[in-house]
C-alpha cells in the first residue's frame, strides 16, 4: 500500500497504527529495507510532517508498525538522519541528539549530545 514516485521521492502510506487510521506522505530522506522481509524504516523530511514523528517502521504491506519518539518530549524535535549497520539503527535529531532506535518498538535511547 505504499507508493514511491521516482524523481521527487514522494512516499505515501495508508495503513494503521494500533486502532488509529494513519496516512503519511512526504519526501523520503532515507529508507532502509530490513532483512528477512521485516519491512522498512523510512525517514521522512521533517518539513513535510505535521508533527515530530518523521521516522517510521513499515511492514511489507505499508502498514505503520511504529513511529519513533523524539528523545526529549518536552522540546519540539525531529529526526534528520539515520544509519543502519545491519544490526543497530542510529538516528540524529534536529536538537543535536544521537540516539539508538529500538527496531521492535521505535523507542529511543540517547547515546550522546552532539552539538
Amino acid at each position: 500500500m505504499f507508493k514511491v514516485e521516482a524523481d521527487v521521492r514522494l512516499h505515501s502510506i495508508a495503513g494503521t497504527l494500533g486502532n488509529d487510521e494513519a496516512l503519511m506522505s512526504g519526501r523520503v530522506l532515507n529508507r532502509v529495507d530490513l532483512p528477512k522481509n521485516a519491512g522498512s524504516i523510512v525517514l521522512y523530511d521533517w518539513s513535510d510532517m505535521g508533527d515530530s514523528y518523521n521516522l517510521v517502521r513499515l511492514d511489507l504491506e505499508g502498514n505503520i508498525l511504529w513511529k519513533a519518539d523524539p528523545p526529549i518530549k518536552s522540546v519540539p524535535d525531529c529526526f534528520t538522519e539515520i544509519s543502519w549497520d545491519g544490526k543497530d539503527l542510529i538516528a540524529n535529531t534536529w536538537g543535536c541528539y544521537r540516539v539508538d532506535v529500538d527496531l521492535q518498538s521505535g523507542a529511543t535511547t540517547v547515546l550522546e549530545f552532539i552539538k
